[in-house]
């Protein structure tokens, strides 16, 4: 399987892609979204880069974050006059964690950081997950993944379900990012064959 993860550490992939990350891109540039978080290390991570995104999606980067005071005033000093802006400030598992959320021309937005590497981070994990598996599972089998979302389903739920996942698919898709490429494609092909 010929895939490349350096290729989702930048935008510029989007300019190039479907429409919806076309729109993406522009949006990040405006916003200059990338250049102003620059020393958070920031990832586009989530649907979007992936092609997964449905109506409502949103456009989710993840920052590292070590000084989350100065995190969050940096973001409402860059974002706070946006519609719809709001901070959401949490210890999850003992791990401090900041959420803004806002939107701009008709884009959801949300900037995640926590003190975590963004490519050790599991939201970056799950997007490399998830595109080696569609890779591998053809372009059917994608609109499949995206009519599960329609229904309601989140996407790794909806990874989930269409693979026969056991347990938590988060947690399951958290570990598949260190499996080589022979372990997903075996994986792949048991479950498409439980639905032939």
């Amino acid at each position: 399987m010929s895939f490349c993860e350096e290729r989702f550490h930048t935008i510029d992939y989007l300019a190039e892609g479907n429409g919806s990350q076309r729109s993406a891109y522009e949006i990040l540039m405006k916003l200059k979204v990338i250049q102003s978080l620059k020393v958070y290390d920031p990832i586009l991570i989530g649907t979007v880069p992936i092609d997964l995104n449905i109506a409502g999606s949103d456009l989710d980067i993840a920052c590292e974050v070590s000084d989350m005071k100065v995190f969050v005033q940096r973001a409402y000093e860059l974002y706070g006059a946006c519609d719809g802006y709001r901070c959401i400030h949490r210890l999850k598992d003992e791990v401090e964690r900041s959420v803004v959320h806002f939107e701009y021309a008709g884009w959801p937005i949300e900037i995640f950081g926590q003190p975590v590497p963004t490519k050790q981070q599991n939201g970056y994990k799950h997007m490399i997950v998830e595109a080696k598996i569609l890779a591998l599972l053809g372009s059917e089998r994608k609109e499949q993944i995206k009519l599960l979302k329609r229904s309601g389903l989140k996407t790794e739920p909806a990874f989930g379900q269409l693979l026969g996942l056991q347990g938590d698919p988060y947690r399951a898709l958290t570990d598949m990012y260190h499996w080589n490429d022979e372990q997903l494609l075996h994986m792949v092909k048991m479950s498409m064959d439980e639905v032939v």
